[in-house]
């Protein structure tokens, strides 16, 4: 398990899936930190690399650029 700087466990690549509720840490700017967000899996093709996001003011907010470098959890995304 891998925690933040607070002992708060990161969602797991292996275990995050559509549907799922996580929170957030970072400002990501366009959705307000902390807030509780549903997973969702693009359909679209030009998606296919990066198919897991968070709906925000933009639309869409790929979650993929946020998995470590040991491909094994998403940093500062929290199960809830």
């Amino acid at each position: 398990m891998c925690t933040d700087l607070n002992g708060l466990a990161y969602a797991t690549v292996a275990n995050l899936k559509p549907g799922d509720i996580v929170t957030c840490d970072i400002d990501f700017g366009c959705f307000v930190p902390g807030q509780r967000k549903r997973i969702m899996k693009s359909k679209a093709q030009e998606d296919a690399n990066w198919p897991l996001y968070i709906r925000c003011k933009h639309g869409k907010h790929f979650i993929e650029p946020q998995i470590d470098e040991s491909r094994t959890f998403y940093i500062g995304i929290y199960p809830t």
